[in-house]
């Protein structure tokens, strides 16, 4: 909320800290600075979802009361929003959700497979052992053609159009949606403790959350779409090299440091480049 010369601060007091906490140490001293998110700093409009809903025939509850009933929670300031209603509204929702602006795509799960829905195309997510297929029925809302092509040159796609979990991190890692295959399976699929029925990613330059923050405080960056730059965090290290791509589940293995608890390690699917 305070923008970059508020981070910038906080960042050289850090480094001072560090650099104290390295001089007094009487020793070996290992440090390990990482983030679990990006931040994206531009100006930014919140999106105006329930009306639009609320014309679909919805009405916002804060509980699941009946069979138009939508539940919305909004925390924070972020670039994404869940939505929670009953199984049989999910494509509906999602479809009208997909529309409003500022919403870049809408993802809801049926059956095992994840449906990715924009304004301007509709896609399938499924997932076989450790391998996903992305599926365009209708454009390409991820815009990962480019990358499935690259993928089929290599040899890379199997006979059901399968692509193994590494290599979609290979190749998707540095693009405008880094991971997003796995990122969005694992997000709409139960991979989380209590999955939302819908979960709709905005633009960059869009937010939603509490309204109340808005009257304390001026966004001047924000987290939470799938997007490159909210999504990238840092990792640095003197303990020795890092890769230049890591997921977030992953930095304690890199670092050869204990691995935590499912419960006590639980992060969302990010990309943290060095």
């Amino acid at each position: 909320l305070g923008g970059e010369r508020m981070l910038r601060s906080f960042l050289s007091k850090l480094d001072e800290s560090i650099a104290d906490i390295i001089r007094d140490g009487g020793g070996p001293v290992s440090v390990t600075v990482f983030s679990d998110h990006g931040n994206h700093f531009r100006k930014y409009r919140r999106v105006r979802l329930k009306e639009p809903l609320r014309r679909a025939g919805f009405k916002f509850d804060k509980g699941l009361k009946d069979a138009r009933s939508v539940v919305f929670p909004q925390f924070g300031l972020i670039g994404c929003a869940v939505l929670f209603t009953r199984e049989e509204n999910e494509q509906r929702l999602a479809a009208a959700a997909s529309s409003v602006e500022g919403v870049d795509f809408v993802t809801f799960e049926e059956g095992g497979v994840v449906h990715v829905l924009s304004i301007g195309g509709e896609a399938r997510i499924q997932k076989r052992g450790e391998r996903y297929r992305y599926l365009a029925s209708r454009g390409d809302p991820l815009g990962l053609d480019p990358a499935l092509s690259e993928l089929s040159k290599r040899g890379k796609v199997d006979a059901d159009g399968f692509v193994a979990d590494s290599d979609w991190f290979d190749t998707t890692r540095d693009g405008q949606l880094p991971d997003a295959v796995r990122r969005i399976y694992d997000g709409a699929s139960g991979e989380v403790g209590n999955p939302a029925n819908v979960i709709v990613s905005f633009k960059d330059g869009y937010y939603s959350g509490s309204a109340a923050l808005d009257v304390f405080a001026s966004l001047r960056a924000t987290h939470g779409n799938l997007g490159r730059e909210q999504s990238y965090g840092f990792l640095m290290s003197t303990s020795g090299g890092l890769p230049p791509f890591v997921r977030a589940e992953e930095v304690w293995r890199v670092l050869g440091a204990p691995r935590l608890s499912r419960s006590a390690a639980h992060a969302a699917r990010l990309i943290t480049p060095r």
